[in-house]
């Protein structure tokens, strides 16, 4: 369980920043412990963190722009030909079969070899132990109000191109209208992403950056978060989403009521989805705005009761002396940083007109 105090996050093996300095073997070698060379060495440890959360991050990129290739790659050399692949991902059954397959494989392979390979250990830095008392129910009304919040959000942001005569869009086809349609997009779309996307996330990122600080962990991990979505419709929900995501993590000390939140909030997209194809366009606002506004005042309600408790609205960023500023500018400037982002925002184009 996450604990509001720097020296916590290494409890299960993860070393601190300043271990090297705190105890100077011999007076000959006290002057280690000059600002200069701590500064120093906490540079070098978030350049080392960003390594390694940069690395299955550009994987990421990697997959989505060869994925394609790859997968036609395997059907010509096994003798599947293109219209049989072609006809198997027509079906939403099978696009949701494939897309379970992937995100496990991305989110919790890939991350979990990446940051085993830069000798992390997983179960120190994921927080799957039981939420902090009394924070669970009331976090994850609040997550859920935020997400309804970011979600109105980005339904405006939709029409930011539009007001300058440009046309953007993601886009996605229709979904077959069946009950195993429903049921496995539900799966597919709300609870395999809510698992693997917060074990990567509010999990391996967020677990490997907080050492260095709450704030620069939460901020750092909504920006990559919002980047990995790679369209600027939904960029700046998920950075939204993000943060109270990454909020909830520090204060509950756990990732059950992120996975939650998370899992909600995408159900209710797919369920938005397909009562739009079912009912009528006022009963589906009516209940939309029913569900949103109800939503929003439990939420409220929540917010205003749990922020009065000590240290809801505060955040640990340790007793380093770093400025945040700084840890901010070596983590975004890192190469591996870098080139994902620059990847993310060229994907991003791909959408217009």
């Amino acid at each position: 369980m996450i604990q509001n105090n720097e020296q916590n996050y290494f409890e299960n093996g993860q070393q601190s920043p300043f271990n090297d300095f705190t105890q100077p073997a011999s007076p000959f070698n006290g002057f280690l412990n000059t600002e200069r060379n701590i500064e120093f060495e906490y540079k070098r440890k978030i350049k080392a963190a960003a390594a390694c959360v940069g690395a299955p991050i550009l994987l990421l990129v990697i997959f989505s722009v060869f994925w394609k290739n790859a997968l036609f790659f395997i059907t010509d050399s096994c003798g599947i030909s293109r219209k049989t692949v072609s006809d198997f991902f027509a079906s939403t059954v099978n696009q949701n079969f494939f897309s379970v397959l992937i995100s496990s494989f991305l989110f919790v392979f890939v991350f979990s070899v990446c940051m085993k390979a830069f000798g992390k250990k997983i179960s120190a830095l994921v927080a799957f132990g039981r939420a902090k008392k009394g924070t669970f129910f009331p976090l994850v009304l609040i997550g859920t109000a935020f997400c309804m919040f970011a979600n109105y959000l980005n339904l405006e942001f939709e029409s930011f191109f539009e007001s300058f005569g440009t046309k953007y869009s993601v886009g996605s086809s229709k979904p077959e209208i069946t009950i195993l349609s429903f049921v496995t997009t539900v799966i597919a779309t709300a609870v395999i992403p809510a698992f693997t996307e917060e074990y990567a996330c509010r999990g391996l990122i967020m677990g490997t950056l907080l050492p260095y600080g709450e704030g620069f962990a939460l901020l750092a991990s909504a920006v990559l978060f919002g980047l990995m979505h790679g369209n600027f419709e939904q960029i700046p929900f998920a950075f939204l989403v993000g943060i109270i995501l990454g909020y909830i993590r520090i204060k509950s000390g756990s990732m059950w009521p992120c996975i939650l939140v998370h899992m909600l909030n995408n159900l209710f997209s797919v369920v938005a989805e397909f009562s739009g194809y079912i009912l009528p366009n006022e009963t589906r606002n009516f209940l939309y705005f029913l569900i949103m506004v109800s939503t929003l005042l439990a939420g409220t309600v929540c917010s205003f009761v749990f922020t009065q408790k000590d240290g809801a609205l505060s955040l640990d960023n340790g007793s380093s002396g770093i400025g945040e500023a700084k840890k901010f500018r070596w983590f975004f400037i890192s190469p591996f940083i870098i080139i994902a982002i620059i990847s993310y925002i060229g994907l991003s184009f791909k959408y217009f007109g």
